[in-house]
């Protein structure tokens, strides 16, 4: 897997502009998962899941109906997770609703803890995070969340 670290602002939103921060971890066998986190001050600590891969553009164009999905996560140390997620199932993406389910993945990239995932309407997909670098270290000291910003 391999990291980048990125900065975002959204402007003109609902409620107010928003400023995130972001590390994505991807793998270099494209047909692997993507997983981005982004933290805002606003809506706190979100994971994102891409199980499409990022080459690949079948239904990544027009508009894609998104809804809540209770999808469970299995983590390494025993813990379980079974939270609403908002699914895009056209793009095949996931992201967290529960700020617990983001801190519990969060902290197993951290502690280097492999994860499962049920991806709705999909199979069980196993994800081995590469230990943590520098730029998940930036990304981590910017994130209000993770004791940073």
């Amino acid at each position: 897997m391999q990291r980048v670290m990125a900065s975002m602002d959204v402007k003109g939103s609902a409620t107010e502009d928003v400023t995130y921060t972001s590390s994505k971890l991807w793998t270099t066998d494209m047909s692997k998962p993507e997983i981005r986190f982004s933290c805002s001050n606003h809506y706190g600590l979100k994971v994102t899941i891409s199980f499409e891969p990022a080459e690949n553009p079948v239904g990544r164009v027009g508009v894609a109906s998104m809804d809540a999905r209770s999808v469970p996560v299995w983590f390494e140390n025993g813990e379980k997770s079974t939270a609403a997620w908002t699914v895009v199932r056209r793009l095949r993406r996931i992201q967290t609703r529960s700020s617990g389910t983001a801190i519990s993945i969060y902290n197993a990239v951290v502690r280097g803890e492999t994860f499962d995932i049920d991806e709705p309407f999909g199979d069980r997909v196993t994800f081995t995070p590469p230990p943590p670098n520098q730029e998940f270290a930036d990304f981590a000291s910017a994130c209000s969340v993770t004791n940073g910003g």
